[in-house]
């Protein structure tokens, strides 16, 4: 540090340390309360502010960010003022905010800091990290908080799940985790055959369609007092089960299951879904709104929305244009959205509005294309109210370790017109 307190290189390579997972993970003995997580990463950001040149941070969707000050004092003093206003959503742990805190060294990460404290990582030379274990020690939370990436191990072993299975899967393991792992004996477990694995998975399911047929038969001989719902659903399940045994077996090539269908011959859009879904939504709710939708990589077909109605709101999913209820009939839980209804059902709002197809053109123009030619994926349309204004919002994710990139795009819902537009870089240490 120079006289005017402003960061020079120290000596010692840098490189990134997690956070030690015994001390995160709600099984173990050693679990640290969210007080004491949220106090090391305060902690954590104060000390490597001293050697960052800048800052970002969100609370939701408000966004503060900038340069740091030249004195090394004021730095650590502006993100404690950060961290102030960040901690507030850590004390409503129901509501899950979005909390996150970057901190950089010119374009270097040094820090980052999410919604579940302490931070995800932190690039420290030797020197950084003795001071941080210091003052970790002074506060009386442990010392070996975080540890270097390189320690980490990485193993594939025989595991056995809680249902008696055993298979191979990829393991890793922080220090303290491979040290007490350790202390207890790892019996071998023999890896069961494919074939091994159909054959018990077979007679698990005859095992349990028995035990269906029993039910709807004991269920049938209360005689009046039999509830029809319940022997319809054991037969259903019935059928499922007999289906994955005929299929496992090899008895059969495809499903005899009913599959939904509204005669798209592509996955529908958000309108189209709509579209299919209105007579029934309009009879369950003939003065509802629509205020939200989404659809998520991998299931094109699949449209949720979030449905409105005399201050309730409630998610149903719209598969291949058919409509499905909630769990239970029940309303589901408040979603992390402006429930405001968009467009009220009975109007047909959306049909003079962009559709999600074409938002997701906008956004492909807009970097979309760009980010999927590099291996990217589009990760979440989402129809949402920010801020008053309707739009879709459109992210793209690809990965280049140790980070994440990702772009998201808000396209108007109204016009078409691109109303923000931002590129994030995340940690991706796993």
């Amino acid at each position: 540090m120079n006289e005017a307190g402003a960061p020079t290189r120290r000596r010692g390579r840098r490189e990134w340390h997690l956070p030690e997972a015994a001390y995160l993970d709600s099984a173990s003995d050693l679990k640290l309360t969210l007080g004491q997580l949220t106090a090391a990463a305060r902690i954590t950001a104060r000390l490597v502010a001293r050697d960052a040149t800048g800052f970002e941070a969100r609370l939701d969707l408000e966004v503060r960010a900038g340069r740091l000050p030249r004195r090394a004092d004021d730095r650590s003093a502006t993100i404690e003022r950060v961290f102030d206003w960040l901690a507030a959503g850590y004390r409503h742990p129901e509501r899950r905010p979005l909390l996150h805190l970057q901190l950089q060294r010119g374009r270097s990460l040094l820090l980052e800091i999410g919604s579940d404290p302490p931070a995800h990582g932190v690039f420290l030379n030797q020197t950084q990290l003795l001071a941080l274990q210091g003052s970790l020690s002074a506060a009386g939370l442990p010392h070996d908080l975080y540890y270097p990436l390189a320690q980490r191990r990485t193993l594939i072993e025989p595991v056995e799940d809680r249902w008696g299975s055993v298979s191979k899967i990829r393991n890793t393991f922080s220090p303290l985790e491979w040290q007490r792992r350790g202390l207890v004996a790892e019996r071998e477990r023999a890896v069961p055959s494919d074939r091994e694995r159909r054959a018990g998975f077979v007679a698990s399911c005859e095992a349990f369609l028995g035990e269906l047929h029993f039910r709807e038969l004991i269920t049938l001989q209360r005689g009046s007092g039999a509830r029809p719902n319940e022997v319809q659903a054991v037969r259903d399940l019935a059928l499922h089960v007999q289906d994955m045994i005929d299929l496992t077996a090899g008895r059969r090539t495809a499903s005899f299951q009913r599959k939904p269908t509204a005669g798209w011959k592509e996955p529908p859009t958000a309108w189209q879904a709509l579209q299919s879904a209105w007579p029934s939504l309009t009879r369950l709710h003939p003065r509802g709104g629509v205020a939200g939708m989404f659809t998520t990589v991998g299931h094109p077909d699949s449209w949720h929305a979030w449905v409105t109605d005399d201050g309730g709101c409630v998610t149903y999913e719209i598969d291949h244009g058919v409509l499905y209820g909630p769990t239970g009939g029940t309303p589901t839980s408040p979603p992390p959205i402006d429930v405001t209804p968009i467009f009220r059902l009975p109007r047909r709002g959306w049909a003079r509005l962009v559709d999600s197809d074409a938002a997701v053109r906008i956004a492909d123009e807009s970097g979309g294309e760009r980010m999927r030619r590099g291996g990217g994926l589009l990760s979440i349309v989402l129809l949402r109210r920010v801020h008053g204004r309707w739009i879709w919002h459109i992210m793209y994710d690809r990965v280049r370790a140790p980070y994440s990139h990702s772009l998201l795009v808000y396209v108007d819902i109204r016009s078409g017109e691109i109303v923000h537009h931002e590129s994030r870089r995340s940690l991706w240490l796993t």
